[in-house]
């Protein structure tokens, strides 16, 4: 039996309500339907895992030199503070963009383990504090 096919492009997001009208030898039959077109710009959402990496090698080559929270997501609140393994404090930043460089006063840190604290609010979320080593190799 013959088929007929209409098809539509929709331009904008929102709810349709689409009729489809089968005809048969015994009469005909519609068929209503409301589908909604979602927005195809709308932003993705990253995954805002926050990594920490545990030993980074300041050497210059581009590859792992400096130290700092990996994630896509911008902090609502940052900070973080480095300690050397007698408490000292080598390095610290409100500044999501600022990361240690393994330097303290302009001077080359030691291969050595050293302490991080970082306090961080993503979005919408409740603030975090972490406590670790990142191992410096030079």
């Amino acid at each position: 039996f013959p088929v007929t096919i209409s098809s539509h492009i929709f331009s904008r997001p929102g709810s349709y309500e689409v009729a489809a009208i089968l005809e048969t030898d015994c009469g005909n039959d519609t068929l209503l339907k409301t589908v909604t077109i979602a927005d195809c710009d709308t932003t993705v959402i990253p995954d805002c895992t926050v990594s920490l990496p545990n030993a980074f090698t300041p050497n210059s080559d581009g590859s792992n030199d400096q130290f700092y929270p990996v994630t896509p997501c911008s902090f609502d609140v940052y900070e973080c503070s480095v300690y050397d393994r007698w408490g000292q404090l080598i390095f610290t930043t409100t500044s999501q963009s600022q990361k240690w460089d393994g330097t303290f006063g302009g001077e080359n840190c030691l291969s050595d383990v050293y302490v991080y604290r970082i306090a961080y609010r993503l979005p919408g979320e409740q603030l975090q504090r972490v406590t670790g080593n990142i191992t410096l190799i030079r």
